[in-house]
């Protein structure tokens, strides 16, 4: 039955981004501007946990949202409720924390 809610939970999404890839919504890491990562001081395997973690957890009660629609002070806002929502443990929450403000990092730093 969980596998029917994750059927219709990923139709859901791809009604709702239509034609956005998953790279636009949530950046790989590979691609990311190599002086934020760098910057950031974060291990590029927690940042890619993180980014898992967004895949995974974020689209399982909604749409995944694009990472830059969002200034970093506003995801400042909405993942403290949306990580408590998905009862992430404190290193699955810090790896999804660092990947979202790291992408913002890499984001603002384009332009």
């Amino acid at each position: 039955m969980r596998w029917v809610a994750a059927l219709l939970m990923g139709m859901a999404t791809l009604t709702v981004v239509g034609c956005m890839s998953l790279a636009q919504i949530a950046p790989p890491v590979d691609v990311l501007d190599r002086g934020v990562v760098g910057d950031s001081g974060i291990e590029v395997g927690a940042l890619v946990r993180g980014r898992d973690h967004y895949l995974r957890h974020c689209g399982n009660c909604h749409a995944l949202e694009p990472i830059g629609d969002y200034s970093e002070a506003d995801w400042r806002g909405i993942l403290p409720g949306m990580i408590k929502r998905c009862r992430l443990d404190a290193v699955k929450a810090e790896e999804l924390r660092d990947y979202v403000m790291v992408v913002r990092g890499h984001l603002d730093r384009r332009g």
